[in-house]
């Protein structure tokens, strides 16, 4: 059986609808509507369909910044690249998979990662701004935490035990990242950042 997807005005081809949506969009509401998806992954699929979504519907064209260069190094310029030094649509086609599957695995760490600092950090005022805390084993939190407004986060790994932290590259004022952390039998942990300020967890 052949399941045309994006083209021939089917089931599964959006040109022919008035609103905007994509082929990705249509043949995520048919699995979710059949029960196919598992819930935990529900949202970070909505997500990564909708920026396929917009791509496809060329709404990249309409950011402020489109002409920038650093756009140039999104997926499908990427792809584009790709095709351009190797045309056999075989080889493309297989590099496209690898590359979403890669920002699949990105966006659910995304995911993830605000939801861990939604449910598990504690969020507080510091002489270096708005910053949070918790325990978390996504080492890329910091990116996530600086992205969404955290002027610094401290992090730890319930595991491995290390601790760091990350701060904004435009903070007005900067915190030497050297610290050290201490913990009494019982008692909660401290870190202890160099300047003398103290985050006990």
């Amino acid at each position: 059986m052949v399941i045309h997807v994006d083209t021939g005005f089917g089931k599964y081809d959006h040109h022919q609808l008035k609103r905007r949506t994509s082929a990705a969009e249509l043949v995520l509401r048919e699995l979710l509507n059949k029960g196919y998806v598992k819930e935990e992954l529900v949202l970070s699929l909505e997500r990564f369909v909708q920026v396929v979504t917009d791509f496809d519907n060329f709404r990249d064209s309409l950011r402020s910044d489109a002409a920038e260069d650093y756009h140039l190094f999104n997926a499908s310029e990427i792809i584009f690249g790709y095709k351009g030094l190797h045309g056999d649509d075989e080889s493309v086609m297989a590099f496209g998979l690898e590359i979403m599957a890669s920002l699949w695995n990105v966006v659910r760490q995304r995911v993830s990662a605000e939801l861990e600092l939604l449910e598990k950090g504690r969020s507080f005022k510091t002489p270096w701004g708005r910053t949070i805390a918790l325990e978390t084993k996504i080492g890329t939190i910091a990116h996530v935490a600086l992205k969404i407004g955290y002027d610094m986060i401290i992090y730890k790994h319930p595991d491995k035990g290390f601790v760091r932290v990350k701060q904004r590259p435009n903070a007005k004022k900067k915190t030497s990242c050297s610290l050290s952390t201490t913990q009494e039998e019982g008692s909660p942990s401290h870190v202890v950042l160099s300047s003398g300020w103290q985050y006990d967890h």
